[in-house]
């Protein structure tokens, strides 16, 4: 009981440390436009993940991060392009930028471009363009268009979402266990969620991941799932 309530008033803190759906969805809005633009011509398309993909499926909530991913890996120096023609860009719609980078992950094509966008005064939000997500090409995934205030994204499906956050060799935080959960109670199709799991070839990690979350949750129908992959 101690731990859950430890948990609780960490989690409503670091709520109020994020940006509220108001101030981040505009900010997708117009990434996602000036990414796709730009992608064109780099014979890719912008993705939306994480707690985007998540608002699209179920509901949206705060958040420090916006996150795509790209259709297919971009070398290094395609990537700076990139990352000072979007900082151009989210200029010229009136954003402020306080800060930006590239760096690399666990392998040669596990790169993030990150840029930070001050929303309001004293609110920032980072904007994260993968290569990779959970260590693989968006390929091993699943996306489909969501339409959205009459715009046409690509968004990772409930089940590839899903499977990202099982694969993700950082873990599983309070929150996103939380939007596991909801995920759940929304319909995941677990046919499908095991196929993309399996072609992601991650099963120490998912193993991890769902013993993890076996302890933690309390929802039963995330439980029934978990249970098949420990």
């Amino acid at each position: 009981m101690k731990r859950m309530h430890r948990d609780n008033v960490e989690y409503e803190f670091e709520t109020r440390l994020r940006a509220g759906p108001e101030e981040w969805l505009p900010l997708l809005l117009d990434v996602y436009e000036c990414l796709s633009k730009l992608a064109i011509e780099m014979s890719v398309r912008p993705v939306v993940a994480g707690a985007a993909a998540f608002a699209f499926h179920v509901e949206a909530d705060p958040t420090k991060n916006i996150d795509i991913v790209l259709s297919k890996p971009l070398e290094v120096g395609r990537l700076a392009d990139l990352l000072n023609r979007l900082i151009q860009s989210l200029s010229e719609r009136g954003w402020m930028i306080v800060g930006s980078r590239i760096q690399q992950g666990r392998s040669a094509e596990d790169w993030v471009v990150q840029v930070l966008v001050a929303v309001k005064p004293g609110r920032v939000v980072g904007v994260e363009v993968f290569n990779l997500l959970a260590m693989r090409p968006l390929s091993f995934y699943e996306v489909e268009e969501v339409i959205y205030q009459g715009r046409v994204f690509l968004v990772l499906t409930r089940e590839s979402w899903v499977a990202s956050k099982l694969a993700d060799p950082s873990g599983v935080d309070e929150r996103n266990l939380r939007r596991l959960e909801k995920m759940f109670e929304a319909g995941i199709d677990e046919s499908r969620l095991f196929q993309i799991l399996m072609k992601l070839s991650l099963n120490t990690i998912v193993q991890i991941n769902a013993k993890d979350l076996l302890k933690r949750t309390r929802s039963e129908k995330l439980r029934r799932t978990l249970l098949m992959l420990v």
